[in-house]
């Protein structure tokens, strides 16, 4: 979970602190640093202890997702556990700023507690209350710190640097956005294919909970640049930065996306149809083609709803024999996320086969996977020879 952060930063480790000396010797702006400093030393010696580990991993999943996943709420938190310890001020991912609007709805929260859109907020100051105060009398049975700021503070530090992981599997799990070998793509790269995936649907791409999981999995995926220190990590400034970028390049992302569509050719799935042809599909429309590939070896087919589809874009059905496809239509490999979904989508849908069938390749991590869970893949190669026994030879 931490493993960014398992070399000692010398400078840290030298730091020594006394809190008792008086706020006439250092300004208040000195004494946040000092101890900013001193929390961060005592984050580098825990973050690697699978005792500690575990507990944060166990604790993740009773937190409210809209604590991590909705800005306001998050800043909530960040108000409550740092509400009159201002030394801890700069080890907080919000501004002085975002509190006055974290107290607000603080305020707001506990004069119209039963308001509906408030619900989340009263989670949110439910879990400060109860699990983040037993949280620390965990840590005190396990660790001896000097004060009770130091076991606030630490805890926080887990929760920031857990928090992207966490997010960044729900993202992939709720929108199932495949970005291939996200490893290779700029930030910009994936920013775009995040922009195209949720422009006409139902989520503001400018919006919770969207922005912010996507900004988590962009942090894990280390796409803001190389992970110098904690700060790299800093949610709600890389969520403002992302925000921005997708402001400042929206516009373009917009031509690209006609530029496309006007040069892609309306396709009917008739006699002469070639892998060239298949190229220039959108991804609705190849999916269509498969199932159309299909009706014509036999099957009965159905293009699943797109909204919650569980990795499975095509249900083909022939002499009680259910499979379960789903259709890339890339430029780049197939990634091994396919398989995960597709194996998991057969299960949904009560499948005895799975297929994933592309106009491009697979990576040897997805051709690894797929053998290892029976699923069959088409690749380039296969499709074309597909279309030209079936196309060319079917009457």
């Amino acid at each position: 979970m931490f493993n960014l952060f398992k070399k000692e930063n010398k400078e840290l480790k030298n730091i020594e602190i006394n809190l008792s000396q008086t706020s006439s010797m250092r300004s208040s702006d000195e004494l946040q640093q000092e101890y900013k400093d001193k929390i961060e030393r005592l984050f580098l010696e825990i973050n690697d202890n699978s005792e500690i580990i575990t507990i944060i991993e166990n604790i993740l999943p009773k937190i409210h997702i809209g604590m991590f996943t909705y800005r306001d709420y998050y800043i909530l938190f960040e108000f409550l556990i740092s509400k009159g310890d201002d030394i801890g001020q700069k080890i907080l991912w919000s501004s002085e700023a975002n509190l006055k609007d974290g107290q607000e709805l603080f305020e707001r929260a506990t004069t119209y507690s039963a308001a509906s859109d408030l619900k989340i907020a009263n989670e949110v100051i439910s879990f400060v209350n109860d699990n983040f105060s037993k949280m620390k009398k965990l840590f005190k049975s396990i660790i001896v710190y000097e004060n009770e700021y130091d076991y606030t503070f630490v805890l926080l530090r887990l929760l920031q640097l857990a928090a992207p992981s966490y997010c960044s599997q729900v993202f992939m799990k709720l929108y199932n956005v495949d970005f291939g070998e996200i490893e290779k793509l700029s930030l910009e790269d994936c920013l775009f294919i995040y922009y195209k995936n949720f422009r006409n649907g139902k989520f503001d791409v400018f919006g919770d909970p969207c922005i912010s999981l996507f900004t988590y999995h962009m942090l894990i995926h280390e796409k803001f640049g190389e992970v110098e220190n904690i700060g790299y990590f800093n949610y709600i400034n890389r969520r403002v930065e992302l925000i921005q970028l997708l402001n400042n390049r929206k516009e373009d992302f917009e031509y690209r996306i006609f530029e496309a569509d006007m040069k892609r050719k309306s396709h009917k799935i008739e006699l002469g149809c070639t892998i060239q042809d298949v190229d220039l599909m959108g991804g609705y429309e190849f999916e269509n083609f498969v199932a159309k590939l299909f009706s014509k070896m036999g099957y009965f087919t159905e293009v699943t709803k797109h909204s919650r589809d569980f990795g499975v874009d095509v249900i083909a059905e022939k002499d009680g024999m259910k499979i379960a496809i789903q259709a890339k239509c890339f430029t780049f490999p197939v990634s091994n996320s396919a398989i995960q979904e597709i194996a998991a989508g057969m299960k949904h849908y009560s499948c005895q086969r799975g297929i994933v069938v592309t106009n491009s390749t697979f990576t040897k991590a997805a051709i690894e996977l797929a053998q290892s869970n029976s699923i069959q893949l088409w690749d380039r190669k296969i499709l074309e020879e597909k279309i030209l026994d079936i196309f060319y030879k079917t009457i």
